[in-house]
């Protein structure tokens, strides 16, 4: 009897058990555990952009139909149909768009395809104008949240997350409230607008302008998390990753300083004695100048570099290609042409040495942190590369002068190339890449990115050409349609580290081009976000045990520039920089993994308008009435069949 008491409550528990555990598994909508069950997923999603169109009398504001729809599973294709003409290609914007809202919505770009149906009743002007709208859009479908319907918006969308400036502002928000929409989003820096009125062009503050005028609300926004709160409902509380700098990056940097210090401080002597072979008063007055622009270099390094270690060792760098100049005018007034020449074959032929030996590690197991590094050494190489060909420019043309400087940069830029692949295996870390498979996820990052250049440099040259903007930001749209070529002859030539690197410094050039031609207050606004995305994209990689070398001297000059020097400009540069090396690290990390890395937002749903069914949320770890009925049903259940298996028993 007492056995059977036993057996009894045995079958009881086991078939309580097994009903309750029912209650664990995970759902079709259950977010927390990232979709592993959701086997196909298919979202439509609609948005209207207001666009511009040129017609007999001016431009004219335009509604466009975007039609997006997002399938899982894919493969990280993005398709466009457009039945209108549109003079910039969308193809690469949408592309970035589709990036942008996966890192967003923390989902793995590589899992899903997207569709996009562009229309509009006439041609339209300017397409990566609706890039901002298209990632609202994406995400929306992405995350299955309802978009505002009185709200709209104009903006590009840039790899980072920031929405970049666009012309035709004015007509865009009549267009927008002729529609019937209450609220236009515009990039920031944008509500004071060139408008033509009464046949002569004013200035005019499009916010209150169109509140007064139409009723239609205009704000701006700097980037797709302030717009994802106005059109999606949805805050972020972004999380500031705190990192303090590997102490690894601080030894090698004041390494690289006592190495050029050394080095330029020997050179200021020997440039001193060269001197004294000019006979030219004027040159040699030009030279005494460039000679004592040098030692104020190492003076200033000497200075900060208790501080600032790698600025130290980057304005010891100056020096000493400006004192191999002095001694190079020289050597050339000696012996003239044969100088050159032969000077230019040594450089070109370690350049040779050098590639061919940093080649060699794409083909070796290396960490994320060695990567880094050696994407550091490999455009200094190319910068080494650009200076030499820029001497012979200068050559041919007969400026001897400048095509001296050119290459006493090119000897220095390769010496610096040498000292950042002396580290490449050095740096301490736990995780290495397969090599094979690392080549094929940066090869398909850097089409991405080549993709986004390719667009992002002829909308800047589509807005200077309109706009007539010429010295730092025309200087920064060459800078970019360069390295743009550059990535793409690179990238022909299977080198794909590089062909990256290039790509996403083009894109950085093209936005920094964009940014100047916003106020100076604006530009300062870009700067400050620029700044802390930098600090939180390098404090998500140094908080998983990545040493990311390259970032954190871009981050470090612009610190010390921005600080010290208030040069926004070369602030802004290198604190994109910063972010958009991170970011390519961690794309790198998470497609290796196949993990999108967490970046600690807490998303919160505050939108007034409805939610729709299966919005993802965190289920949580507690008792509800479904559990309590469940489990009350496997002791029922249990019960029963204890009191069949006793009757017949007894039967």
């Amino acid at each position: 009897m007492r056995l059977e008491a036993t057996y009894i409550l045995l079958c009881v528990f086991v078939l309580t058990i097994l009903c309750s555990s029912f209650t664990s598994l995970p759902s079709i909508g259950d977010a927390s555990r990232n979709e592993p069950v959701l086997l196909k997923y298919e979202r439509k999603v609609t948005v209207y952009a207001p666009a511009v169109t040129r017609t007999p009398y001016g431009y004219k504001g335009v509604m466009t139909k975007i039609e997006i729809e997002v399938i899982k599973p894919g493969s990280g294709d993005v398709f466009i149909s457009t039945n209108t003409f549109m003079e910039i290609d969308m193809q690469a914007s949408a592309r970035t768009a589709a990036f942008v809202a996966c890192t967003f919505a923390k989902k793995n770009f590589y899992e899903y395809d997207f569709y996009v149906k562009i229309s509009a009743e006439a041609p339209i002007v300017g397409g990566p104008s609706a890039g901002a709208l298209m990632t609202i859009g994406m995400i929306a479908a992405l995350m299955n949240i309802t978009l505002n319907p009185e709200a709209t918006m104009t903006g590009m969308i840039n790899p980072d997350g920031t929405i970049g400036p666009v012309g035709g502002i004015f007509e865009k928000a009549e267009a927008a409230y002729k529609a019937g929409f209450k609220l236009f989003l515009i990039p920031y820096g944008q509500d004071i607008i060139a408008h033509l009125e009464g046949g002569r062009i004013e200035y005019i503050n499009i916010t209150s302008y169109a509140l007064k005028k139409w009723g239609l609300r205009v704000i701006e926004v700097s980037d797709i998390y302030d717009a994802a709160h106005y059109l999606l409902g949805i805050v972020i509380k972004r999380t500031t990753f705190e990192w303090r700098k590997p102490m690894f990056i601080i030894n090698v940097a004041r390494a690289l300083f006592n190495n050029l210090y050394v080095n330029a401080s020997k050179l200021v002597d020997d440039a001193r004695k060269a001197l004294t072979s000019i006979k030219d008063y004027y040159l040699r007055r030009q030279l005494e100048k460039t000679l004592n622009e040098a030692k104020s270099l190492i003076n200033e390094a000497k200075s900060i570099n208790a501080s600032w270690p790698y600025v130290a060792a980057s304005l010891c760098f100056q020096a000493a290609y400006l004192t191999q100049y002095v001694i190079y005018v020289k050597e050339y007034a000696m012996s003239g042409k044969d100088f050159f020449f032969k000077t230019v074959d040594e450089i070109n032929s370690t350049l040779q040495n050098i590639s061919n030996d940093i080649a060699k590690y794409e083909h070796k197991a290396l960490s994320l942190s060695s990567i880094e590094i050696l994407v550091g050494a490999k455009m200094r190489l190319r910068y080494t590369s650009d200076a030499i060909n820029t001497a012979l420019q200068y050559y041919q043309l007969g400026d001897i002068l400048t095509s001296l400087m050119w290459l006493a940069h090119a000897k220095w830029r390769l010496r610096t190339a040498i000292d950042w692949a002396n580290y490449i295996t050095s740096v301490p870390s736990a995780v290495q890449f397969n090599s094979t498979e690392m080549l094929r996820i940066v090869k398909s990052i850097t089409q991405e990115y080549i993709y986004e250049a390719r667009t992002v440099v002829v909308y800047v040259r589509e807005v200077i050409s309109e706009v007539g903007m010429l010295g730092a930001a025309n200087q920064e749209a060459e800078e970019a349609s360069s390295m743009l070529s550059y990535a793409e002859s690179d990238f022909n030539d299977g080198d794909y580290l590089l062909a990256l690197a290039e790509a996403n410094e083009a894109i950085v050039h093209a936005t920094i081009a964009l940014n100047l031609v916003s106020s100076s207050e604006t530009l300062r606004k870009y700067v400050d976000l620029a700044r802390i995305i930098a600090y939180s994209s390098i404090g998500q990689l140094v908080n998983r045990g990545v040493v990311p070398m390259l970032s954190i001297c871009y981050y470090d000059f612009a610190e010390y520039y921005l600080m010290k020097k208030n040069d926004i400009i070369t602030a802004l540069f290198n604190y994109k920089m910063a972010s958009a090396q991170s970011k390519i690290l961690s794309l790198i990390w998470s497609l290796y993994n196949g993990t999108i890395i967490s970046t600690n937002e807490q998303i919160t749903q505050v939108s007034p308008h409805e939610v729709q069914p299966n919005v993802n949320t965190s289920r949580e770890n507690k008792l509800t009435y479904t559990d309590l009925l469940i489990f009350l049903a496997g002791f029922a259940l249990g019960s029963m069949t204890v009191a069949l298996i006793v009757w017949s028993k007894r039967s």
